[in-house]
């Protein structure tokens, strides 16, 4: 998305987050916006239909109504609605992206990618989890990926940083080092 379109998603989020905030229900809408993201990334159909402007608003806030009215709060269909109604279905993707980023951050929970070679025991990724949670002073949702082609150790990916703790990388160092000695 260029970038006039990541503000007008941002505004759109920061304005339902706000709210969510004031109405006391922001853990509520916070699930309604991830499962609304969810049920989009599963259905390619869905993509296309909030992809087209050109569809009559009228019919996007009938397949809104189908879809969520009886599966999100109330305040939540209401800002799905409006979206309908001013023809804007093709941000909500980004727009659910932008206010879990919000909820993030106000909930002081860092997300954070740990990619290795084998699934790590739970204590292992506890460990990780507490140095970083020490680091970085929030909250540490971890996610483990396995990658085999990691070769030993393990990488650490928190927003756009990746620490590289793998032997590969150590190796490479390593040899880097010897060789401009």
């Amino acid at each position: 998305m260029n970038t006039k379109n990541n503000q007008v998603s941002r505004r759109y989020a920061a304005a339902l987050f706000d709210l969510a905030q004031e109405t006391d229900h922001l853990s509520g809408v916070h699930r309604d916006m991830t499962a609304v993201a969810s049920v989009i990334r599963e259905s390619e159909e869905l993509q296309a239909f909030i992809g087209t402007t050109s569809i009559p608003v009228f019919v996007q806030k009938n397949v809104i109504q189908d879809l969520f009215e009886k599966r999100v709060s109330e305040l939540t269909y209401k800002f799905l609605s409006f979206l309908a109604h001013h023809d804007r279905l093709n941000y909500l993707l980004e727009i659910c992206h932008s206010f879990d980023v919000l909820f993030l951050e106000a909930s002081n929970i860092l997300r954070v990618d740990i990619v290795s070679p084998v699934h790590l025991s739970e204590q292992q990724v506890s460990s990780i989890s507490e140095k970083l949670k020490r680091i970085y002073n929030k909250t540490i949702h971890p996610h483990q990926k396995v990658d085999p082609q990691v070769l030993g150790g393990f990488k650490v990916k928190i927003k756009d940083i990746i620490f590289d703790l793998t032997l590969q990388t150590q190796l490479a160092n390593f040899k880097r080092i010897v060789m401009n000695a």
